[in-house]
């Protein structure tokens, strides 16, 4: 969320609006964005998900599995988020034309009332 608010403090937009985006991903959707993305990234790498060990102790082994799973869902969570973000802009874009086109509709009817 801190890198969301930054990112859009740094383009000059609406920081409140990309916090609320990254909540979007709460106890109950997350295991499906998360799984989503994770079997995709594997799919698109070619890591098998079965060479990840994290039970090991030792640090080579933890960094290794580390990165692995950091392509996994950086590689996914690209694919994955793309097209469900495009998505829910034009459904944003077309709600928001509807809300002002009868936002101007009432203004129009009231100034005709006068």
């Amino acid at each position: 969320m801190i890198l969301a608010v930054v990112v859009a403090a740094f383009f000059h937009c609406n920081k409140v609006s990309a916090a609320m985006g990254v909540w979007l991903t709460n106890p109950i959707t997350a295991p499906f964005f998360y799984g989503a993305q994770f079997y995709v990234g594997a799919w698109l790498t070619g890591i098998n998900i079965s060479e990840i060990n994290l039970t090991a102790l030792d640090l080579n082994s933890l960094a290794t599995a580390s990165w692995k799973l950091f392509w996994l869902v950086t590689v996914g969570g690209v694919v994955v988020g793309i097209p469900i973000s495009l998505t829910v802009y034009w459904i944003a874009l077309k709600s928001i034309q509807q809300f002002r086109k009868r936002q101007s509709e009432k203004i129009v009817k009231c100034k005709q009332d006068e």
